[in-house]
């Protein structure tokens, strides 16, 4: 009975039905190996892309900083890691500064505040720029995926900083960095403790942007108003002119140094290399304003809002231009506008509330002066004008609270000393009105010619 199962096992080996059924196992066996080796291909190839896609983006990788031996008697309060990290926020704070957002930690110091037109209708806070290829930041051994960054390398869009912390004293840092293909850059010792390690940290992103970025540093130094280190800058380094960014950054820099005729040069050289250049048709706009030249003014701001239309700085600033030429109606509108796209604007609010008294809407426009001081305390224009408004209202002691708050924030606010004399002497204070008005005389002689001084 053996034989014959064995037999019988045999004669179906043999048979063509058990060779058809092995042919489609096998067949399906190698099908399902081979999609299996395939899907792990596609798999593998999707990933490198991934990489070289992210790869492509320019990095800046710091590796964690080397500290000095540590004692007994001097513990270090911080690592070196901690010191990569600090680096790194220096920097995206200064980036964040060029690009008109306020300064945040580790660098949140007080810096010089915007420019303001002196009395009437004042420009946006600050001009604009863009500032192009921004430098993403990263800790290396944490954020940094290792295919990744072999991309970046082979791309060449990786630059690696590394750095020192040395001890100058029994209680003081020094931070040294140095990068690839720039530094080293040292900055002055700061206290052994978590404070000084956030000055020495800005101190040193600000050499590192200023030696890598001109162009960024450019924007931070317009943003700080220091408009004639923006000059040297450029003068040391030179423009080069297919250069549209910094085109627009110098004209800004010689617009806001009175120099009006070269920086509308610049401007139009920028956009003759940008066509859609929303900031440079922005700033050619200010500074026709600052030339007279109203409609030119407009033409450029309007161009502004076509390429870019969500621009509130271009509308505030179009309203001014209307103002200027007496379309009070059209002004409104723009200010409006602005206010739609950024309510917390204080610019915005202070001129229509310029424009709104001189329709003689007096309460409405007391309403844009207090909404501006909500925004912006320091603002002693608006203080100078919200007088003006209590004071036509009769209100003089309310008015007089206003006129010395301008002048605490200004001491050498001409218009505010002699609307102060004014309202002093119709409250009955001769004395105090006369005192005021000689400082409006001492700041500008022919205001006595203009508005003679109340008499005791």
């Amino acid at each position: 009975m053996q034989n014959a199962a064995l037999h019988s096992a045999g004669r179906y080996l043999r048979s063509p039905m058990f060779k058809l059924k092995l042919k489609r196992f096998v067949k399906s066996v190698t099908q399902l190996f081979w999609h299996g080796i395939l899907s792990y291909k596609v798999f593998l190839v999707a990933l490198v892309v991934y990489a070289v896609w992210l790869g492509s983006e320019k990095k800046t990788v710091i590796s964690a900083f080397h500290l000095p031996p540590e004692t007994r008697e001097r513990p270090l309060p911080f690592g070196g890691e901690t010191v990569a990290n600090m680096l790194r926020d220096a920097l995206t704070a200064i980036r964040k500064e060029a690009e008109g957002q306020p300064l945040s930690p580790p660098c949140d110091v007080p810096v010089s505040k915007h420019k303001e037109e002196f009395g009437g209708v004042t420009a946006g806070a600050g001009s604009a720029f863009q500032v192009g290829g921004y430098v993403g930041v990263e800790i290396r051994g944490i954020s940094v995926a290792a295919l990744v960054s072999m991309a970046r390398e082979v791309l060449r869009r990786e630059t690696s900083i590394s750095g020192d912390v040395l001890l100058d004293g029994p209680d003081k840092i020094r931070l040294i960095a140095r990068a690839d293909d720039a530094g080293a850059w040292d900055v002055a010792p700061q206290s052994l403790s978590a404070e000084g390690l956030k000055i020495a940290s800005c101190e040193l992103a600000e050499q590192i942007w200023e030696s890598t970025d001109k162009n960024l540093w450019a924007a931070v130094l317009i943003r700080r108003e220091k408009y004639e280190a923006v000059i040297d800058l450029y003068n040391a380094m030179p423009v080069d002119e297919r250069d549209a960014d910094a085109l627009n950054n110098l004209g800004v820099a010689l617009r806001e140094t009175e120099k009006i005729d070269d920086s509308i040069v610049k401007f139009h050289r920028a956009l003759s290399l940008r066509k859609k250049f929303p900031e440079a048709r922005y700033n050619l706009g200010l500074a026709l304003d600052y030339r007279g030249e109203h409609r030119a003014a407009i033409a450029e701001y309007s161009a502004a809002l076509r390429l870019k239309p969500d621009y509130p700085e271009a509308h505030n600033n179009l309203g001014n231009a209307f103002h200027s030429l007496g379309e009070h109606e059209a002004a409104i509108a723009e200010y409006h506008e602005a206010l739609r796209l950024k309510p917390d604007y204080p610019d915005a609010h202070y001129n229509l509330g310029v424009v709104l008294g001189v329709k003689g809407e007096r309460e409405a426009a007391a309403a844009e002066y207090r909404e501006a001081l909500r925004l912006k305390p320091d603002y002693p224009e608006a203080h100078n004008n919200l007088g003006n408004a209590l004071y036509d209202k009769g209100e003089h002691k309310a008015a007089i609270a206003e006129y010395r708050a301008a002048l605490l924030l200004r001491p050498d606010y001409l218009e505010a000393h002699y609307n102060l004399s004014i309202a002093l002497d119709e409250n009955g204070q001769h004395k105090e009105a006369v005192a005021e008005c000689k400082k409006a005389v001492a700041l500008k002689p022919d205001v006595r010619r203009l508005h003679p001084c109340p008499e005791i």
